[in-house]
């Protein structure tokens, strides 16, 4: 959804919170998380790339 429109910050800083938040507090655990980690450089790699045409407006982590 976020890369839809285009959030690519947000999208990349969602997806490393996800990880973080998973691992921390055993809440859902990536069944394989090489594959996750490699979406997380993936996203970060296209905002690299697209820094131009991101139009995040910041997300809030709601624990």
């Amino acid at each position: 959804m976020y890369h839809k429109q285009k959030r690519f910050k947000d999208e990349v800083s969602i997806l490393t919170d996800g990880l973080k938040y998973s691992v921390n507090y055993n809440a859902y655990l990536p069944h394989d998380e090489d594959a996750f980690a490699s979406h997380i450089t993936k996203a970060t790699t296209f905002l690299t790339n697209h820094v131009d045409e991101d139009q995040s407006v910041g997300y809030e982590l709601n624990k």
